[in-house]
Parts: structure tokens; sequence; C-alpha cells
């Protein structure tokens, strides 16, 4: 399996457990039966983020929107939604909003459970990170834009479903003993119809794609090429992963167990 299908495996499985993890764990504080579990919901909204599936970038891993709008968040007549204080943490700026929106789209200020149809999240995040290598010789920093926004629906029906985009635009900068080479990668992600049930721990159904185009440039001849990837949901600990590299015609199927951790490619 070629070098970089092997590192899309690895991220998407490490984040994805880490984002389960957070949708799963326990409250110690009960809310006001009519009081909608926000930080609940924001984490299990989670399992639906685009951009927590690199497919090939070398990018690093961002936390998921709940760890970044937990506390500090206050509604603003103005946005018609809740904003929360921006966060800079090593180099980059993270910035978080959601909306309550009623059955007929509207936008709500108060986190009524009868009355609130969905959950919106708008997730940004940007900034430079200078890595000290280990390495002698070797520095590199990476310049993130990251943009995303998802909606889980059906909260007053019970079939929760989340639909949502992410964009990512990324340069990186590696310098070897003043040897420089640059990797600017472009992904687009796209969430479609992720079905999460209550008291389960896994989407019952849906999918993740991602499609990421990166350009690196060794010395003076840039070289281009384009990952698609679909991860698909079933309800259980065992997800299909399926990546295809533009100059390559056969795609790389994986079953990933989310449970031991273990990855099987053909």
């Amino acid at each position: 399996m070629p070098r970089v299908i092997r590192f899309a495996v690895a991220a998407t499985v490490t984040t994805l457990l880490g984002a389960m993890a957070c949708s799963n764990g326990d409250r110690s504080v009960t809310e006001p039966s009519n009081q909608l579990d926000v930080a609940a919901l924001l984490a299990a909204a989670a399992s639906g983020e685009p951009s927590a599936y690199p497919t090939g970038a070398p990018a690093i891993a961002l936390p998921v929107p709940s760890t970044a709008v937990l506390g500090g968040c206050t509604y603003s007549a103005a946005n018609q939604r809740f904003d929360c204080a921006p966060r800079t943490i090593l180099g980059l700026t993270y910035k978080s909003s959601y909306y309550l929106l009623a059955a007929d789209g509207t936008s709500l200020s108060t986190p009524d459970a009868s009355k609130v149809a969905a959950l919106r999240t708008v997730f940004d995040v940007t900034g430079t990170i200078i890595s000290a290598s280990a390495v002698a010789g070797v520095k590199d920093s990476m310049s993130v834009n990251h943009h995303d926004d998802l909606t889980l629906s059906g909260l007053l029906t019970g079939n929760r479903t989340e639909n949502g985009t992410s964009t990512d635009h990324d340069f990186i900068v590696f310098d070897i003993n003043g040897t420089r080479t640059t990797d600017k990668i472009d992904t687009n992600g796209r969430t479609t119809n992720l079905v999460l049930t209550t008291g389960s721990r896994y989407p019952t159904s849906g999918t993740i794609a991602t499609d990421a185009t990166t350009t690196a440039n060794f010395g003076s001849t840039p070289t281009s090429f384009t990952i698609h990837s679909a991860l698909t949901f079933n309800g259980t600990s065992t997800v299909t992963l399926v990546t295809t590299i533009d100059d390559e015609s056969t795609p790389v199927t994986c079953h990933i167990d989310l449970v031991n951790f273990t990855t099987t490619c053909s």
C-alpha cells in the first residue's frame, strides 16, 4: 500500500476513535428535562466532521468543534447564533459558533429541547505552527486555514442525521539543512446522511468523503496528485474506507475495526 494511503488510514482511525470517545463520555451533571444538552450534541456531531479524516495530507489533527466551544458561548441577536470566545493554542486560533434551529429553520436563543429541531455548527481554524524537530538541521512549519459547516437534524423526531461540508487550505514548509520543500494541500470534505442513533456508539449509516489535492515542490520540480477517500458506516464497529489516488486505477479498500484498532486492506 502506498505510504500516503497508509498515513490516511492511520489518521482516520485515530481521529475517529477520539470523536467516538468524546461523543460517548459520561457527564456528571444532569440537565433539566426541558433543557437540551448542547455540549453532548456538539460532541456527538464531531462524528460527522469531514476534516477529521485526512486523505493523505500530513496535516495535524485538529480538535473537534465540541472541545473549542465548551464554555464562553453567548447568544448574538445580530448573528442569530451562539458565538464562542476564540481560543489560540500553539499558534492556531479556533473560532466556533452554533445555531439552535426550530423546525421551520428559524434560530432560537434558548436550548429548549421541545423546540430545537437541528443543531448547526460552524468551526474555523487559522494560523501557523512552527515545529521544533528532534532531527538536527530540520525545520518545518504549517499554515492552516480550516472551515466547516455541519448540521445535525432530526432532534425532535429521534432520527438524528448529519450533513455538511468542510474545506482545508494548508501549506507546509520543510527546511532540511537549507534545502526547502513545500506541500500545498487543498481538501474538500462532505458528510452525507450520517445517521446517529441514540444509544449506539457508531453511526448506523452514511458516508464521509474527501478530495485532497497535494502539490509538492521538491526543488524546482512541482508534482501534484489528488486522493479521493470515502468512509462508510454501517452501525457496527467496523467501517469501510475506500481510497483512490488519481494516478492509480485500482482503489484501496480497507476495513477498520474501531474496537481492536486493526486495519485490513486490499
